[in-house]
């Protein structure tokens, strides 16, 4: 709760008490979808490439490949997407991560 204390010259003291409302910071997470035939490129980054990869230098070299960035004080590795000319792409929301923040 924030509380602002005001005193105006011949004019009694007010107070005014304001209440933070948290914000959300959002992170998406996409994937194809389930009825996906090939019609557009689409790759991302899977968690499990960490646990089948046993050499940490390959898993470093796979992470960068991905364009790694900070989203949300969190690593975040940006999926790619390939469309021919005038087409379009449908993707599914995978998962949306939601950290609230005061």
């Amino acid at each position: 709760m924030l509380t602002i204390n005001t005193k105006i010259v011949n004019v009694s003291a007010k107070s005014l008490k304001i209440k933070e409302t948290p914000t959300a910071k959002l992170t998406a997470y996409f994937e194809r979808p389930n009825d996906y035939d090939g019609e557009f490129g689409f790759d991302w980054y899977r968690n499990y490439f960490s646990t089948k990869l046993a050499d940490p230098t390959k898993q470093e070299a796979l992470k960068n490949e991905y364009t790694p960035t900070i989203i949300n004080d969190e690593d975040y590795y940006v999926p790619w997407l390939a469309l021919k000319k005038d087409k379009t792409a449908t993707l599914n929301l995978k998962r949306l991560k939601k950290k609230l923040v005061n």
